[in-house]
Formats: structure tokens, sequence, C-alpha cells
């Protein structure tokens, strides 16, 4: 007959020491402090975002009637040709739309008109109080 050995497992009880421990929660604390500092600007962010649609809406107007010929500038409406087409932007419902279909470029936008300086074709609106203008195109 075989003889088994005995073996028997030998626990080591070391531990954590206090040291370890407290330095392990100060950066733990300091994670959780940074997080929740950084969701606290989040709302902020987020709530400014019609700022960059506008730009965004206006710098595509601006890429249009850079490309476009015979504009003619009224005060609640701009007609233009673009690609051998005639087009329109028009304020409705709100909206700073292309017609010729339905294109959206500006939204919530109150008292809106068009009119022309010297050489260059500005937009001037009301969007959540505030007078807003912009020039879309210069010759």
């Amino acid at each position: 007959m075989k003889k088994y050995k005995n073996y028997t497992l030998h626990l080591h009880h070391e531990g954590f020491t206090l040291i370890e421990t407290i330095l392990s929660f100060l950066i733990l604390s300091l994670c959780l402090f940074i997080l929740g500092s950084t969701f606290s600007l989040i709302p902020n962010i987020l709530s400014n975002n019609s700022y960059i649609d506008d730009r965004v809406g206006i710098l595509q107007v601006r890429m249009i009637l850079a490309q476009s010929r015979n504009i003619m500038v009224f005060h609640d409406e701009l007609q233009f040709q673009y690609q051998k087409e005639d087009f329109t932007f028009r304020i409705l419902n709100h909206k700073l739309v292309k017609q010729r279909g339905y294109e959206i470029f500006l939204q919530e936008i109150d008292n809106a008109s068009f009119y022309k300086i010297d050489s260059c074709i500005s937009l001037q609106y009301e969007k959540d109080g505030k007078r807003n203008e912009a020039i879309l195109y210069c010759e």
C-alpha cells in the first residue's frame, strides 16, 4: 500500500496596513470629487447648444449664398439663383427655411428681417429675447 503524505495548507495572515488603507481611501475620495465636479458641468454645456446650432446654420447659409447669383433682398425674404435653380430664404413658423423644398437652417426665431447695407446682406433676428445679427454675404 502506498503511503500518502499529509499536506497542510499554510496560510499567511497578511492584510493591508493602515497606511495602505488610508492612502487607497484618499485616492478614491479624490477620484469621486473630480468625477462629481465634472458631472456638475454637464448641464451648462448642454444648455448652450442653441448658440452653436445658430452658428452652424448661418455658416451653411453663407456657403450657399457664396455660390449663388442674382441675389435679391426683401424685408422678409431673400431670393437667389443657386446651381441654375431659383430658391428663397424665408422666415416661416419661427424658422429660417430655404424654399424649393423645406430645408431648415435656424429655429425658434422671432422678428427676423433681411437687409442690405452697402454691399453686404445681413440677417437680424430675435431669439430668446436677445437681438442677434449675422452678415450672410458680401459682394
